[in-house]
């Protein structure tokens, strides 16, 4: 390895560790957010974080078709057990 490219590689590595370094912040910052809304307004952060990803992916509508049928699901089961 010549030196120049050496130091491609160098610069490289240390690019990548500043993005991982951000993206693992940028991790503790959601669940931080989340732990908040979970504390404050008395929502699941697992549920929060479902809600809020959809509506990034804007998949809001497909998420609340799946969650209904996965409710008329639960309440066919609930059905039968009683």
């Amino acid at each position: 390895m010549t030196p120049e490219t050496r130091k491609i590689l160098i610069d490289a590595i240390s690019e990548y560790d500043n993005s991982l370094t951000r993206i693992d912040g940028e991790k503790d910052l959601m669940k931080a957010i989340a732990t908040k809304v979970q504390a404050e307004l008395n929502i699941d952060a697992r549920h929060f974080v479902k809600v809020a990803t959809a509506a990034y992916k804007d998949a809001l509508t497909a998420e609340l078709e799946a969650a209904e049928k996965l409710v008329e699901l639960f309440e066919t089961v609930r059905e039968i057990s009683e």
